[in-house]
């Protein structure tokens, strides 16, 4: 089973208002500053955009140009709350055996205004499956162009863990693929340093790999967005993480941090290569003066440095 996590789409330029009154539970019934940006059948983010309580409802019809007819609310929410249209109100999750093959529909998922992401574990995967998805608005029937295909089983942590990191959970106008951009960074750093200790690709992700990906793209993103111009605090936070994950990465080339598996078992380290020689028969010819050892014909001497030609 894998984990993906398919983020919410932006909507921070999206038309808004705010409530002039205090709504209740199942209030069907929103009075508003401003009804006249909003049209029949637009779906609404009630109260802030990926917080707690947050809830998607639709118009069902504009009473007066300050009051707003919905369908039935699941929180009570407080005058001055934002309301905002949102264009989607589904997630259409596709995929395919191939990056460049056939997709098919998988699931549709309904967005979930109060989180970052929505969550969906496919059973059926493999190594090799590769997933789209694109916004869908189950009343028109539009949708959006398809995302990029990414195949989530080749990458170390998801898009949400770094966010997290980075404590950009509710930054929405960070895009997700600027953030991802930063994570192959990270990936590249970190099998760049892995690669000839331990057998690539990893025959599973060690929660020590997931966390040292996740302080690196943390890191390299809190100093993109808060050089030391505007925060010379968050953007020394952003550089201990990038260290804290380099000097894991040391430890584990001095193998005194292993890669463990979910049965505490190491990963496979590959062919480790062991130098040997012999001096026999000995070639008297092969002397030279001042190097540490000699080869030819895969044979060498080992020399004391002190004396070279002895």
């Amino acid at each position: 089973m894998i984990e993906l996590f398919l983020p919410n789409p932006i909507i921070y330029r999206e038309q808004e208002t705010k409530l002039s009154a205090d709504s209740t539970v199942w209030a069907t019934t929103l009075s508003v500053d401003d009804a006249t940006w909003f049209s029949v059948n637009d779906y609404l983010v009630v109260w802030n955009y990926w917080i707690d309580k947050a809830e998607l409802t639709k118009i069902s019809w504009i009473p007066t140009p300050t009051s707003l007819a919905i369908s039935a609310l699941s929180f009570a929410h407080n005058k001055y709350d934002t309301i905002k249209r949102i264009a989607w109100n589904q997630i259409q999750l596709y995929s395919s055996a191939t990056k460049t093959g056939t997709y098919s529909l998988l699931t549709t998922l309904n967005i979930k205004p109060d989180s970052t992401v929505v969550k969906y574990e496919h059973s059926a995967w493999a190594s090799t499956t590769y997933y789209k998805w694109r916004y869908y608005n189950s009343t028109t029937l539009d949708s959006s162009e398809y995302s990029n295909p990414v195949n989530e089983a080749a990458h170390y942590c998801s898009i949400d863990n770094i966010r997290e990191q980075a404590w950009f959970r509710n930054a929405e106008w960070i895009e997700d693929n600027i953030i991802r951009n930063y994570r192959i960074q990270a990936e590249g750093i970190v099998n760049g340093y892995i690669t000839g200790y331990y057998t690539l690709p990893l025959s599973s992700i060690p929660d020590i790999i997931v966390l040292i990906t996740k302080l690196l793209a943390a890191g390299y993103l809190l100093i993109a967005e808060y050089g030391t111009q505007i925060s010379e605090d968050i953007s020394k936070y952003g550089k201990n993480m990038i260290d804290q994950a380099m000097w894991m990465l040391n430890m584990i080339q001095k193998w005194t941090l292993k890669l463990i598996d979910t049965d505490w078992a190491e990963l496979w380290r590959g062919t480790v290569l062991t130098p040997s020689g012999n001096n026999y028969p000995y070639d008297s010819s092969l002397a030279d003066s001042g190097e540490l050892f000699n080869l030819s014909n895969e044979t060498f001497k080992f020399k004391d440095p002190s004396f070279p030609t002895s």
